[in-house]
Order: structure tokens, then C-alpha cells, then sequence
């Protein structure tokens, strides 16, 4: 089934590129389903790397096909002529009630059965992570413990494993989800709750930050991170976590198709030299960039296609949008199956569907 869907997706992609389709006409349909829907939608065409808003060309258009009920809006997807890629016109903030409804993944389950081996296996998959790409990093302190804060920490998963890691480390986590945070808290983490940028937060406090795909979740990313930087101490560390349009996935599915766009929720896509740039500018040194396999884009991927010919319903019981947080063996399996398939496109084209980075604040300049 997957080897057909991507035959198929790769002559509906290039099908779709000869179609002509400009800014103004995109932007137009969009906006006439938010009309219906009484959806507010941010027109701020400002490309975060480059500082231009102009653009090369409309390369897509992406819609919800993970959650009934949010918009049905054709989000235009705009490629700036710096390379840069993101929605014009995107969701309004004071639509992230909707397009983050109560049942997204991210918000976390009381239901959650700890003793689940598929639990189990995927918790131990994040200390893993962890373990490969901060922990090797982490500055040396003296007289105290670690003081490490994760942006966008849910329920507080990743300071699981970071406390499974670094027992005597001291764990924060921010997050603008109440019940997320107070089932942080009774593991045990601090909490912080609100938007960065909006809350009272000691500067240069943190040792390591850590932020697991949020920035391509924010309308600007470069003021972000120029608030992440702020919390760092000046020998900290700080890991990101995005997608990446460098994988080939991106260049086969970018008209709509790819699940890395995760429409409407991922405003901005980066590629490892515009993320560079964007650190640049907020005054950060990117010290490692790496690609890494993540199976979910290509469950996605291949729920959009399978809803294209086939009912909802079984599209979502063949690809379930939600396998990421999935306990049966089945999620399990087929997470495996696409992150071995996300595998062999790393060792074909030297890119996967996600990309983590290791930043520490600029170094100064030589005398």
C-alpha cells in the first residue's frame, strides 16, 4: 500500500507543478472559506530570514486532514526568494483554540497506561534521543545542579527522560496547556505557564534549553529565539528540534501532500542554511546540524493521499493522524515501517524529514 500511494503521489506532484497558480488567486480562496467560517487569518507576508516580502512563487496549498471540525481553509504555502517557506496568510493567534483542539496529541492523555510495552519502548526511544543529542553537550557547572527548561513541554515527556538521564538535574517546563503542565508538575518538574515572551522569566538562568518542534509553530520565529537566547547562561546550550524541507519528501510532496506541513499548525519550515541564518541573526552559533528520521511525516503524508480516494474513515484507520501518541501495535509497527522508510531517503539523498541543532550563544569576535 505505501509503495502505491507514493507512486502515485509522485505523478500527482508533478502534475500539479505545471498547473499555473499565482499568490493573488490562492489568497483569494482562502480567504472566501474563512469568510464562511468566521475564521480570522493573519496576512503578514514578512519572510523571518530575509527580511523581504516579496516571493519567488506560490508552491502549494495545505488543509487539515488530521482533526474534523477545525477549518477547511487551503492555506497558500509561499516559497520567499531566499528559500524560506511558510503559510500566506496563516491562522490568527486568536484562532489557536481551534486549530489546537482539546484532543491534539501534544495535550497529552490521563488515560495513558504506564505499563504499555509500546509506552515503554517509545519513552525509551526519547532517552535515547537525548542521551545522542544533548547530553553530549551540556556544560559542566560547579556547586550546583543542571537548570534545564523545555519549551513547549506538554506534559513533560522529555524531562522524563532528561531526569532518567540526569537524575539530580533541576527540570522546568513551559507550556500554554493547564492540563498538560499540572500532569508535568505531579511528575515532579517545574512549571511554567504561559507564552515565552509573556511571562517572568529570570534572564540567562537555564543551562540547557530545550525546544521539540515549536518553533515552526510560531508567527515569528526570529523573535522567539531571540527570547530563547535570553534565558541561556553564557556557557549554555540550547537544543531545537524542526522539520526540514531539505529531505526529498518535501521536493516530491511540497504542493500540499507532505506531512511536515502538519496544516495548519506549521507556519514555517526551514532548511539547515536558513535555520543557520536565523540563529545568526539572533545571535547564536549553530555548533551541530543533523537530519534524523521521523516515520509520523510519512504517516501523514500517506493519510492526505488515502483521503483522496478513499472514505475518512478508513483513511484514518490505515494511517491514524494520531499514531504518534498511538498504544496499539499497529501504531507501533507502521511508526516503524516510516521512520526505516524515512532511513532509506537519508541514505539516498542526505536528508531525512527532521533536523536537530545544537546552538550556544555567538562567540566573540577575534581581537
Amino acid at each position: 500500500m505505501i509503495a502505491i500511494l507514493y507512486g502515485i503521489a509522485r505523478r500527482t506532484a508533478k502534475t500539479t507543478k505545471k498547473r499555473s497558480n499565482t499568490l493573488n488567486t490562492t489568497v483569494e480562496k482562502a480567504q472566501q472559506v474563512a469568510a464562511r467560517e468566521s475564521f480570522q487569518l493573519e496576512h503578514d507576508n514578512l519572510c523571518v530570514i530575509c527580511g523581504q516580502r516579496s516571493h519567488v512563487n506560490v508552491i502549494g496549498a495545505v488543509k487539515e486532514h488530521e482533526y474534523e471540525n477545525t477549518t477547511a481553509i487551503a492555506f497558500p504555502v509561499i516559497q520567499c526568494q531566499c528559500g524560506h517557506v511558510y503559510l500566506f496568510p496563516r491562522p490568527s493567534i486568536s484562532e489557536l483554540g481551534r486549530i489546537y483542539p482539546p484532543t491534539y496529541y501534544a495535550f497529552g492523555d490521563d488515560s495513558e497506561e504506564p505499563d504499555s510495552w509500546v509506552l515503554r519502548a517509545v519513552a525509551r526511544g526519547r532517552v535515547k534521543a537525548l542521551e545522542t543529542r544533548l547530553v553530549p553537550f551540556l556544560p559542566q557547572v560547579a556547586g550546583r545542579p543542571l537548570r534545564i527548561l523545555d519549551i513547549g513541554c506538554g506534559e513533560g515527556k522529555f524531562l522524563d527522560a532528561i531526569k532518567t538521564l540526569i537524575p539530580e538535574a533541576q527540570t522546568y517546563g513551559l507550556d500554554s496547556s493547564s492540563s498538560a503542565l499540572s500532569r508535568a508538575e505531579r511528575k515532579g518538574h517545574k512549571i511554567i505557564h504561559g507564552f515565552i515572551g509573556e511571562v517572568e522569566i529570570e534572564p540567562q538562568f537555564f543551562d540547557a534549553v530545550i525546544c521539540l518542534h515549536v518553533i515552526e509553530h510560531v508567527a515569528r520565529p526570529d523573535q522567539f529565539l531571540n527570547e530563547c537566547r535570553n534565558l541561556l547562561q553564557p556557557a549554555g546550550v540550547m537544543l531545537f528540534e524542526t522539520p526540514t524541507i531539505d529531505t526529498l519528501a518535501f521536493r516530491v510532496f511540497r504542493s500540499g501532500v507532505w506531512g511536515g506541513y502538519h496544516a495548519p499548525r506549521h507556519w514555517h519550515l526551514f532548511s539547515a542554511s536558513s535555520f543557520a541564518r536565523l540563529a545568526g541573526k539572533a545571535g547564536l552559533d549553530v555548533k551541530h546540524n543533523e537530519t534524523y528520521p521521523i516515520g509520523t511525516f510519512w504517516v501523514w503524508t500517506f493519510h492526505v493521499l488515502a483521503m483522496k480516494w478513499l472514505p475518512r474513515s478508513i483513511a484514518d484507520t490505515i494511517f491514524p493522524p494520531k499514531v504518534i501518541v498511538g498504544r496499539r501495535f499497529y501504531d507501533f509497527a507502521l511508526l516503524a515501517a516510516t521512520s526505516i522508510l524515512d532511513s532509506l531517503i537519508k541514505l539516498s539523498s542526505k536528508a531525512a524529514g527532521g533536523m536537530w541543532i545544537i546552538m550556544t550563544h555567538r562567540s566573540a569576535p577575534p581581537q
